[in-house]
């Protein structure tokens, strides 16, 4: 039970670590998939 305790903690730690860069991630995807679209759409 403790290192279930214990270990949650540390997927949570990790977590909020990752967690700006899948944002980043997310923003530049979103960004070339907007782009794609203007280019698209402009055609």
């Amino acid at each position: 039970m403790i290192d279930y305790v214990i270990f949650n903690n540390e997927i949570a730690s990790a977590a909020t670590l990752l967690l700006p860069f899948l944002q980043l991630a997310d923003r530049s995807a979103t960004k070339s998939l907007r782009s794609r679209l203007q280019s698209v759409t402009l055609r």
